[in-house]
């Protein structure tokens, strides 16, 4: 029968073992997969950049974990953190709703989840019990970003800066923008920038002219040396760098200079730097906090669904297991009345004898059942059977 029981969650999160790591651990999935698959029933890994997490139906966890720990770096090994039962579901909920993310509420690890989900059930790794899981937590996932506003406001620094030079800027739609660096940093800003405006021209610096090329292509952009910053003017200039100086006459081109780097890469009267760039995301992140009760909430409930899902699936098992048997006993005593009748007996006579025998069979196994409940003080399994037999025989049920 599923239970919660046995689900077994091993998470090792960048809080504790640092984003270094756990990026270096993506490259350990497939080993990951093949150390647990022998030792568990079902197994999802999720890994990304900021956490490796596995999830294992398991009736034996501590069997799992030493599998996993063999199959993983000596230094990521004292990491681990582990979760059993209701605790596995309740961290995997927080995981789809944002909010065990480093920026809280973020929508990326929702789609990060779904996509593992989907990789391990396609190679037959997953279990019913996993996938009612997943299915579930996805689902506290949606309904945390569409009933609260846990996701409401973007809050990561790149998202913030164009969110800043747009309000400032009245919007970057035909703007000129320069952006210097080719970091994930400036790639963020390059993707939110030209998913959100249409800029006329945008043009990336950087030391190493192939990372520029690179960068560039997010956002159909042209590439540059940083030996040719400031040779032309622009509306807005964003600099997410480390270990470069951003010289004076270069910020002094652009009408607005957002720098996320830190330290400062830019000085100027029309530069705004880090420390407001995150007075803004902070801001932000206050206000998503205030959603987290509510989130919570929704976790409680889409936990309890699991658990309904769970009991209906043990009750229709056994009454599976009924009807199997009373089909079979019904296939016995056809057959015992037919032999019955060739031999002379009357059809009443048959008639009668087969029920009472298949009645006496068929309700068998449930007195039994009962009169071990009985014993062991059970006795609300008792008076339900009563209950419902009390309503057949004073015609409230016509079922």
């Amino acid at each position: 029968m599923p239970s919660l029981d046995r689900l077994a969650g091993f998470h090792i999160r960048w809080k504790t073992a640092g984003e270094d790591l756990v990026g270096k651990l993506q490259s350990y999935t497939s080993q990951a997969y093949k150390a647990l698959l022998p030792r568990v029933d079902g197994v999802v890994i999720v890994s990304t950049c900021n956490r490796f997490e596995a999830y294992v139906d398991t009736g034996d966890p501590d069997a799992a974990r030493r599998a996993l720990e063999e199959a993983l770096p000596g230094e990521a090994r004292q990491y681990i953190e582990e979760t059993r039962g209701a605790g596995t579901i309740i961290h995997l909920m927080h995981v789809t709703t944002g909010l065990d993310s480093a920026l809280l509420g973020e929508h990326e690890v929702l789609g990060q989840v779904r996509r593992a989900w989907r990789e391990a059930k396609s190679m037959g790794y997953t279990t019913w019990l996993l996938d009612q899981a997943f299915h579930r937590a996805l689902v506290a996932g949606r309904r945390a970003r569409t009933e609260t506003g846990i996701g409401r406001g973007r809050v990561g620094y790149p998202e913030v800066a164009v969110d800043i030079a747009g309000e400032k800027l009245g919007g970057l739609d035909g703007a000129s923008v320069a952006v210097v660096g080719a970091g994930s940093a400036a790639r963020g800003i390059l993707l939110t920038l030209c998913s959100m405006y249409k800029p006329s021209k945008v043009i990336v610096y950087n030391r190493t002219l192939e990372r520029a090329v690179e960068a560039a292509r997010v956002c159909g952009g042209e590439a540059r040396g940083l030996h040719s910053l400031g040779d032309q003017e622009y509306d807005v200039m964003f600099v997410a760098v480390t270990g470069y100086k951003l010289p004076q006459e270069a910020s002094a081109r652009a009408r607005l200079v957002i720098d996320i780097s830190n330290p400062p890469a830019a000085l100027g009267p029309n530069v705004v730097g880090f420390e407001e760039v995150t007075r803004v995301a902070r801001s932000r992140i206050e206000k998503r906090k205030r959603w987290i009760p509510m989130v919570k909430a929704i976790i409680e409930e889409e936990t309890a669904a699991l658990e309904a899902i769970l009991e209906r699936s043990a009750g229709d098992k056994a009454a599976r297991l009924v009807m199997t048997y009373a089909h079979r006993l019904i296939e016995a005593e056809v057959e015992a009345t037919l032999r019955s009748l060739k031999r002379g007996r009357s059809e009443r006579e048959s008639l009668e004898t087969a029920f009472e025998s298949y009645a006496r069979k068929v309700l068998h196994p449930l007195l039994a059942a009962l009169r071990k409940a009985s014993l062991e003080g059970r006795q609300d399994l008792v008076e339900l059977v009563v209950s419902e037999y009390g309503r057949r025989i004073n015609g409230e049920d016509k079922a």
